[in-house]
């Protein structure tokens, strides 16, 4: 099946995100994928270097068994681009099976909708990454684009939809409540677990431990991202200290960026934390691998997705964004504070074995492996 994906807003080559693990593991299941993408939006962080190094492949070129197309997006803004040349040459010469828009976030939706309009049977999926607590603070953007352009966008092309995925379930009810899609036509495309790059990780925990100098007979709790009072952390690291007064052998694995000085002291400052900065993808997945519970107390991340594929127990905050990621592989706080999260972990280390055991179960339903598998069945359905 010939499947090819719009990702119009910051798809960068080799990186972590669904953009990039959805097709290839597409290409794995046999699929002939193709990629466009903008080759003039980039993140603001990226560096000069890093976007030179991307526009000297050129604008046609192969990322592994992903055909990649750049295209120039006229009108960009951080979250959204606008007016993509060369989209409809790109869908008329490559003659999809099926095209995966990612993101509510772009005028290519039309472009794919006037395209599916005259070749019929060809599958249409829009997926949604936006809810109401990571979307833009200003309100007259809000009103004027994602309540109004974004919505227009949405209502006009859904009659030839096949569906719309949202990645959470408070995504999905996004796309119902902001941007007006059918309720009948959403349903949940997760964020999913990168097993392949977990797997050819060395499965030996204690080699593990002895590369990043961890004990080897250490108890791991471990968090990362961005690290912060509003993440919770500091909390995570009260509830650590209490903790190790009852189990001496517990440690406290942190990797990322701090956003708050108070937070970086504190965690200076305790006995058995251990503090790594930002790290790469293989690196986190093995600060992942090593460790024996994950705690995200607040906010949603996609680093939770990383560690139910690296198939450890988590305690996460219980929010429409993770509500579909605990069953029985973990426990959900609600507010996220110190006696919660403290209470949590006992739990599950009081019945480890039995938590372990589910957390494989979770790792294979979410696996995109699985996911691709979901994809086809929808293929198969009648729009």
């Amino acid at each position: 099946m010939k499947v090819v994906h719009i990702c119009m807003v910051a798809y960068i080559d080799g990186w972590g995100y669904q953009d990039n693990l959805l097709p290839d593991y597409m290409t794995q299941a046999g699929h002939d994928v193709v990629v466009v993408t903008s080759k003039n939006h980039f993140p603001n962080f990226l560096k000069e270097t890093e976007i030179r190094k991307i526009q000297e492949k050129g604008y046609d070129y192969y990322y592994g068994n992903v055909h990649v197309y750049r295209i120039l997006t006229n009108i960009t803004t951080a979250n959204y681009t606008f007016f993509c040349s060369g989209l409809n040459d790109i869908l008329k010469k490559e003659k999809p099976d099926a095209i995966f828009h990612h993101g509510v976030n772009s005028s290519s939706m039309l472009l794919c909708w006037y395209y599916v309009l005259l070749h019929p049977s060809t599958n249409f999926f829009i997926d949604n990454h936006s809810d109401k607590i990571n979307e833009s603070p200003k309100k007259l953007w809000n009103f004027f684009v994602i309540g109004g352009l974004m919505r227009l966008c949405t209502k006009l092309v859904q009659s030839k939809v096949t569906k719309f995925y949202g990645v959470t379930p408070g995504r999905c009810d996004y796309f119902k409540e902001v941007y007006g899609a059918c309720p009948s036509k959403i349903d949940l495309m997760p964020i999913g677990c990168d097993t392949n790059s977990i797997d050819i990780i060395d499965s030996d925990k204690e080699k593990l431990r002895e590369k990043y100098n961890i004990p080897i007979d250490a108890f791991i709790l471990v968090s990362g991202g961005k690290m912060g009072i509003d993440k919770g952390t500091i909390s995570l690291i009260e509830s650590y200290k209490s903790l190790k007064e009852l189990k001496s052998n517990v440690i406290l694995v942190l990797f990322g960026r701090f956003t708050d000085r108070e937070t970086e002291e504190l965690a200076k400052c305790t006995s058995g934390v251990y503090i790594y900065g930002w790290c790469d993808r293989i690196q986190t997945l093995e600060l992942l691998k090593l460790s024996d519970i994950a705690c995200w107390p607040i906010h949603h991340t996609t680093l939770i997705e990383d560690a139910v594929g690296a198939a450890i127990p988590l305690v996460v905050r219980h929010t429409s964004n993770t509500s579909h990621i605990i069953e029985q592989n973990g426990e959900y706080v609600e507010s996220g504070g110190k006696d919660e999260i403290f209470n949590a972990i006992q739990k599950i280390i009081v019945n480890y074995d039995a938590y372990k055991k589910d957390t494989v179960r979770m790792r294979n339903k979410y696996s995109y492996k699985a996911l691709v598998s979901q994809f086809e069945i929808d293929c198969k359905s009648i729009r």
